[in-house]
């Protein structure tokens, strides 16, 4: 059977039109197919048996991340949600680096400016520290899964995302999940 015929090819389809990258495409003669989804996220390899699609991430500790089980016709919704995750992953180390990097008055002053017309789009973080580089340190700290090679488009949208996350939970709120 060719992968175009599984049962998760529409949602692979629609994946590709979001951005993402997907390699390693297989499926056998009784319609079992894997894949690897990349671009928008350090890795996810699906396996779909069936009408059953497992997920494989690194999104926790350890090379090997939890297995997530769907029915395939929510593919697409798992791989956009398992990216949401690893952002708010990303989000806690980097709120914690900056509780400890700047005193509580400027987190909340960033806080403040960013809900101001002038910060939309933009963040007022990078008024008062190189955010950057503490970032950087919030990557390092949740393992060498996150690599800070800025020229990596899967680590860059992983940034991107985290970043949205802890402007939109707020810099002042270190505790907030």
């Amino acid at each position: 059977m060719n992968f175009s015929e599984c049962s998760i090819a529409g949602a692979v389809k629609d994946l590709v039109r979001l951005g993402f990258v997907i390699a390693d495409q297989k499926c056998s003669e009784d319609g079992d197919a894997s894949c690897t989804v990349s671009g928008l996220l350090p890795f996810v390899h699906v396996r779909c048996s069936g009408k059953v699609v497992s997920t494989e991430t690194a999104l926790n500790e350890g090379s090997h991340g939890p297995l997530y089980l769907a029915p395939a016709s929510n593919f697409k919704a798992e791989i956009l949600a398992i990216l949401e995750m690893q952002a708010l992953e990303l989000s806690r180390p980097f709120r914690k680096e900056m509780a400890a990097s700047l005193p509580s008055e400027t987190l909340l002053e960033i806080d403040r400016l960013n809900s101001t017309p002038e910060y939309e789009g933009c963040c007022a973080s990078h008024d008062f520290i190189d955010a950057n580089m503490v970032m950087d340190a919030a990557l390092r700290k949740r393992g060498e899964r996150f690599q800070t090679n800025h020229d990596n488009y899967e680590t860059t949208a992983l940034r991107n995302r985290a970043w949205s996350v802890t402007r939109e939970q707020g810099f002042a709120n270190e505790t907030s999940s």
